[in-house]
C-alpha cells in the first residue's frame, strides 16, 4: 500500500494596484508591516539567530461555537527582486508556501512601467495539511489570505507604502 501524501490546496490570484513597483516592493519587503495587515496575527518576532525566520502567533476561529484559540508557527521569509517567498511550518504537519510577485509590465505598455503608477501583483499559495484537519485548515487559510489581500489593497489605496513605518 502506497502512503498517501497530505491533501494540497493551491490558489493563484493576480490584481492591479495603482502604485509604482518601487512602492509595492517597499511594502512587500517590510515584513513587520506586512504581518500587521494579516488580521489573524497576534504576534510576530524575527528570530535573533536567523533573520529570515519569523515566529508567528495567529488567532484561530474554532467551529461549533467553541472558544477561539491561537497557534504558533515558524515562517521563513525570503525577499526577492520582485517580492518575497514564504514557507511556514505549523503544528500537526500543516505546511504552507506563498509567493508574492510583482509582474513586470509588457514592453509595449506605456501606463505601467518600473516607475509608473500601476503594478500587477501575483500571489500563489499552497497549503498541505493532514486529511483530518484539511477542511478546517483550508477554511482558515482562505479567510485569512482573502482578508490580508484586501488589507494590502486598502492600505495601498489609502497611503503610500513609504508611510507604512507609521503603522508599525
Amino acid at each position: 500500500m502506497k502512503f498517501q501524501r497530505n491533501p494540497t490546496y493551491r490558489t493563484e490570484i493576480e490584481f492591479e494596484l495603482k502604485h509604482s513597483q518601487e512602492e509595492v516592493l517597499f511594502l512587500l519587503h517590510n515584513f513587520e508591516a506586512f504581518f500587521g495587515m494579516n488580521p489573524a496575527v497576534l504576534e510576530c518576532k524575527q528570530d535573533v539567530s536567523d533573520p529570515d525566520m519569523w515566529h508567528i502567533t495567529e488567532a484561530i476561529t474554532l467551529p461549533l461555537g467553541l472558544p477561539n484559540s491561537s497557534t504558533s508557527f515558524k515562517a521563513r521569509m525570503n525577499r526577492t527582486s520582485t517580492g518575497f517567498t514564504a514557507h511556514s511550518w505549523a503544528a500537526l504537519g500543516v505546511e504552507t508556501t506563498s509567493e508574492w510577485t510583482i509582474i513586470p509590465p509588457p514592453q509595449t505598455s506605456s501606463r505601467s512601467s518600473k516607475t509608473g503608477t500601476h503594478t500587477r501583483l501575483r500571489i500563489v499559495g499552497t497549503l498541505q495539511a493532514p486529511f483530518w484537519t484539511f477542511s478546517f485548515v483550508k477554511g482558515q487559510y482562505r479567510k485569512i489570505h482573502a482578508e490580508t489581500e484586501s488589507r494590502v489593497k486598502k492600505t495601498l489605496a489609502e497611503r503610500s507604502p513609504k508611510q507604512l513605518g507609521e503603522l508599525i
